[in-house]
C-alpha cells in the first residue's frame, strides 16, 4: 500500500514538473546562437579563432528581462518580465508578459540599481540583441552562403555598442559607425571577447574595420534584412501545448457554431 502511495505521487510531481517546464521553455528556434560565455566565442560548439569575428550587422534590438530566481546558464525557461525594441530609454513590458511588475520599463522598481542579486546594479538587466552575417576576408559581390547568427550582448558590454558608449573617451559602436558615415549593416564590424582585468568577466569589444563601398554587396545585404526580423525581434513564449490545444478547440467549436 505504501509503495502504492509513493508511486502515484511521484507520477503526480513528475506530471506537474514536466508541464510546468513545457510552459516555461522557449522555442528559440531560429538562427544559431553564438555563445559569449566565460570570455569565449563559441559558435555550433567550435570556438572561434583568437574569440572574435568579422561580421556585418543587420539589426540589432534592446532586450530587458527580470529573473525572480538565481541566474543559470542552463535555464533556458522565459523570465517574469521582458522587453524589447529599438529605444533603450523607451522600452515597454512585452504583450506577452500577462502580470508586468510596471507599465513601462522606466521607473520599473525592477529596474533600479542595487536590486540585483548580486552586485549593485538593477535585477531587470538590459542586453542587445544582434543578428550578423559573418564576412569572409575579401567581400567581392557574390555574397555566398549567408552565414547567420544571433549575439546576445551582457549588460556589462551594452556601453560598448551603444550610440553613448561608456565614457567621451570610448564612444559606443553606433557612434563610432556614424562617424564614419555608416550604418550598422553598410560596414563590416569585427566583435571580439576579452577579460576585464579587475572584474574578471568577458568584455564584448566592437570596432569598425572599413565601410561596404561595394554596391553589389550592399544591395545584397540591405536585402537580408526583412528576412531577419522574426529572428530579431522574437519573442518569449508562455503558452504550452496545452493552451495551444484549447484554443484550437475553441475556434472550431465557433467555426462549427456558424454552420
Amino acid at each position: 500500500m505504501m509503495s502504492k502511495e509513493v508511486s502515484t505521487d511521484w507520477k503526480a510531481a513528475l506530471a506537474a514538473q514536466v508541464k510546468t517546464e513545457v510552459a516555461r521553455v522557449q522555442e528559440f528556434d531560429g538562427l544559431p546562437q553564438i555563445s559569449l560565455r566565460h570570455g569565449r566565442m563559441v559558435m555550433n560548439d567550435k570556438p572561434s579563432p583568437g574569440d572574435a569575428i568579422e561580421c556585418i550587422i543587420l539589426g540589432y534590438e534592446y532586450e530587458r528581462a527580470w529573473y525572480d530566481r538565481p541566474f543559470d546558464p542552463e535555464d533556458i525557461a522565459p523570465p517574469e518580465c521582458f522587453a524589447l525594441g529599438k529605444a533603450k530609454y523607451e522600452l515597454i513590458p512585452h504583450e506577452n508578459v500577462e502580470n508586468p511588475p510596471n507599465g513601462e520599463c522606466k521607473g520599473c522598481p525592477w529596474a533600479e540599481f542595487g536590486t540585483a542579486r548580486q552586485g549593485k546594479g538593477p535585477a531587470c538587466k538590459t542586453r542587445v540583441r544582434l543578428v550578423v552575417l559573418a564576412v569572409s576576408e575579401d567581400l567581392n559581390g557574390s555574397m555566398k552562403e549567408p552565414e547567420l547568427a544571433i549575439i546576445k550582448v551582457s549588460p556589462t558590454s551594452v556601453a560598448n555598442f551603444d550610440a553613448v558608449g561608456s565614457s567621451k573617451k570610448q564612444p559606443g559602436h553606433l557612434k563610432n559607425l556614424a562617424a564614419a558615415k555608416c550604418a550598422e549593416w553598410s560596414a563590416v564590424s569585427k566583435i571580439s571577447m576579452s577579460m576585464h582585468p579587475k572584474g574578471g568577466y568577458g568584455v564584448v569589444n566592437f570596432e569598425v574595420v572599413k565601410p561596404i563601398t561595394d554596391e553589389k554587396v550592399l544591395a545584397s545585404v540591405f536585402g537580408m534584412i526583412p528576412g531577419i526580423q522574426d529572428d530579431l525581434n522574437r519573442a518569449w513564449s508562455y503558452e504550452t501545448d496545452e493552451d495551444e490545444g484549447k484554443e484550437a478547440s475553441e475556434a472550431e467549436k465557433k467555426a462549427g457554431a456558424k454552420f
